[in-house]
């Protein structure tokens, strides 16, 4: 009998609710759940945080990117400008800049440990380095896990949640049209190379079969009769009830009515946050179109209807609570996609080469890289806001979705690295003769996020420059790691809110 008492008095309400109302797992963060203060669950349970990365495949020169403003109220420069069409937005974007890592003999200042590219290599090398807090020997060898899968570990994440992993481009075009290394963003735990889906209806697909529920005649009855002040108590069997009573000591039972009682007050609580809008179930997206055709030959592919879409997935996942952790490959390291639409798209629609038009290739242009106003640069700035705007569309939509007190994206960090940043150019055309995007040097990089562990809405400039994956890790231990990233141990203290 004292077994049975035992367990009667260790049902919370969030564990009957998935019993009983089996129908709405998925179920949102609804107010009774909270406690008074709407930051976590009533029996003491944080809100869960969120980690993402979406990924840039290219640099750009700073005065596009870095606000000439250090703090709040930062001026917009060419790159930010996509910032003007999310006001709302404003107070939660940061940038922070004077970042680098260690390179070779062309990096002229030093970047906290001496972990950088090796060799000969950059393009991938760099981004590993950035994401693993490793010295990068190859393409190959991260030898160790990126932070997205370290998160994923410390948190000891349910089998169930999705490790959102995809990739916008279908090419890295050009002589690099391979994905396998270009867009292998992420490291497992034992620093293996992990492409990401790029296929949109397998992996909306996979992720919308994590989403349960029952047949939808059933659940808009019970909805209904939810709706209609009837209890969901009133579908559990009377003879069970019965059954159980009998089993029990007359205190056991007067527990055992209040747990029911209880029960029911939860259930107006539900029906009120559905009549007042406070609260939406879980939903699918609409099967999206499938945009899976590479064209090699025009080298673009539909990427910016394909990245509308990720968005739309990503914003499905973490609504759904179907991920916390993951990446969004927007552009593989050294891309070559034709950016010709993307510019024109984004304000630009100037014709500054008719030789290149791709992403990265207009990099290596050595007869315009030391003209800073020349079109060339506008137009990759342009392809640079496509990056930005990804970002804040989920970014808006996650603003969009209650979560106790506040929004998902008070509960959420969305950060974007890039693969370098402007210096000397070390082993393209020039050989570090002048300045261009083949650099670890000024490396910027940018977040948007509600939590108070944070800075927001501000530059950050560090004062004395910083390494980059240590940007990273500050995001990182935001929502609660108390981890490393590889090599990497010291946070940021001025990112710090």
């Amino acid at each position: 009998m004292s077994n049975l008492k035992d367990k009667l008095a260790k049902i919370d309400r969030r564990t009957f609710l998935t019993g009983s109302l089996n129908t709405l797992v998925g179920l949102p963060v609804l107010d009774f759940m909270l406690n008074s203060s709407g930051t976590a669950f009533a029996q003491n349970v944080a809100i869960p945080k969120r980690f993402f990365m979406m990924t840039n495949g290219n640099a750009l020169m700073n005065d596009k990117v870095n606000p000439k403003k250090v703090g709040k109220d930062y001026d917009l420069p060419h790159a930010l400008k996509v910032l003007e069409n999310y006001p709302h937005l404003r107070n939660k974007f940061s940038v922070v800049s004077n970042l680098g890592m260690n390179y070779r003999k062309a990096t002229k200042v030093k970047y906290g440990p001496g972990l950088g590219p090796d060799r000969n290599a950059f393009h991938h090398e760099s981004m590993v380095v950035q994401l693993t807090g490793r010295t990068a020997r190859s393409a190959h060898n991260a030898r160790s896990a990126s932070a997205d899968y370290l998160l994923r570990k410390y948190f000891k994440t349910s089998a169930s949640h999705e490790h959102f992993s995809a990739c916008v481009c279908l090419s890295a075009y050009g002589n690099n049209n391979g994905l396998d290394s270009r867009a292998a963003h992420q490291f497992n735990d034992n620093g293996g190379r992990e492409r990401g889906e790029y296929n949109i209806l397998n992996y909306y697909n996979k992720l919308t079969q994590k989403i349960k529920g029952a047949d939808p005649k059933v659940e808009q009855a019970r909805i209904k009769a939810l709706k209609d002040k009837k209890s969901v108590l009133d579908f559990i069997e009377k003879r069970k009830l019965a059954y159980l009573n009998n089993l029990v000591s007359s205190n056991a039972k007067q527990k055992i009515s209040d747990h029911l009682d209880h029960m029911r007050d939860i259930e107006k609580s539900i029906v009120s946050d559905m009549e007042k809008g406070q609260a939406q179930a879980c939903e699918k997206i609409g099967k999206p179109k499938d945009y899976s055709r590479v064209d090699n030959v025009n080298d673009y592919s539909n990427e910016y209807e394909r990245s509308l879409i990720f968005v739309d997935l990503m914003a499905m996942a973490i609504k759904c609570d179907l991920s916390r952790y993951g990446t969004l490959v927007i552009t593989p390291t050294q891309n070559m996609i034709n950016h010709d639409k993307i510019k024109k798209l984004y304000g630009v629609n100037t014709s500054a080469n008719s030789r290149e038009k791709d992403y990265h290739g207009n990099t290596h242009n050595t007869n315009v890289a030391k003209d800073l106003n020349h079109d060339i640069w506008l137009e990759l700035s342009a392809v640079y806001r496509w990056h930005i705007d990804v970002m804040l569309r989920l970014a808006d939509k996650l603003s969009k979705e209650k979560e106790g007190a506040n929004s998902l994206l008070d509960n959420t960090v969305l950060f974007m690295p890039s693969e370098g940043g402007w210096g000397p150019m070390s082993f393209s055309s020039g050989n570090g003769t002048f300045n261009g995007p083949h650099s670890c040097d000024n490396m910027t990089q940018m977040y948007i996020t509600g939590l108070k562990e944070l800075k927001q809405g501000e530059h950050i400039r560090m004062a004395t420059p910083r390494h980059a994956s240590e940007a990273i890790l500050t995001a990182m231990r935001a929502i609660g790691y108390k981890g490393n990233l590889g090599d990497i141990t010291r946070s940021i203290t001025e990112m710090e809110g």
